[in-house]
C-alpha cells in the first residue's frame, strides 16, 4: 500500500496525531529510503524507471525490510505503552500493526513481501497487490463494453 493510503487508513482506524500517522509510516521507510539511493548509486535508476525491471535488494536491506514488517515490533510497542501507560505510544503501536496487517493481503511474496513473524519465521503470504487489483478492474470495465 503506498504511503499516502496507510495515512488516511491510519487517521481513520486509530486516529488523528503525529505519533500514529508517523508510525503508520515507519515500517516502509527503510525501503523507500534506502532503496532508490542504493539503485541511484549503482548507477542503475535511469534504466529501472525506463525498463520497470530492478536489481534484487541487498540482504541487509531485506533484513531491514523483514524487521520493520514483523508484527513482533509492534507487539513489543505495544506491550511497552501498556506497561507505560502512554496514550501517544499505544497508538504508534497500533499504527504499526495495521500497518503491516494492511500489507499482508495486499503484497506478494517477492523479496519485499511482509514476513509477518520474522525472524521466527520466513512465511509469507501471497497476495494481490494494490496495482493488480486496479489492472483487474481495468480490465473488466473494458470487457464489460465490448
Amino acid at each position: 500500500m503506498d504511503p499516502l493510503s496507510h495515512l488516511a487508513l491510519t487517521r481513520l482506524v486509530v486516529g488523528p496525531g503525529t505519533a500514529p500517522l508517523l508510525a503508520a509510516l515507519t515500517p516502509d521507510l527503510p525501503s523507500y529510503r534506502c532503496y532508490p539511493a542504493w539503485v541511484a548509486r549503482r548507477g542503475e535508476l535511469a534504466a529501472a524507471i525506463q525498463s520497470g525491471t530492478w536489481p534484487e535488494p541487498p540482504a541487509w536491506m531485506l533484513t531491514l525490510h523483514r524487521a520493520s514488517h514483523s508484527l513482533l515490533p509492534g507487539v513489543a510497542l505495544l506491550a511497552v505503552s501498556v506497561a507505560l501507560p502512554r496514550r501517544e505510544l499505544r497508538l504508534a503501536a497500533l499504527s504499526w500493526l495495521l500497518h503491516i496487517l494492511v500489507d499482508l493481503p495486499s503484497h506478494r511474496r517477492d523479496p519485499w513481501g511482509p514476513r509477518p513473524l520474522w525472524p521466527v519465521s520466513d512465511l509469507a503470504f501471497d497476495g494481490i497487490g494494490w496495482a493488480d487489483l486496479l489492472a483487474i478492474r481495468v480490465a473488466r470495465a473494458v470487457n464489460s463494453r465490448h
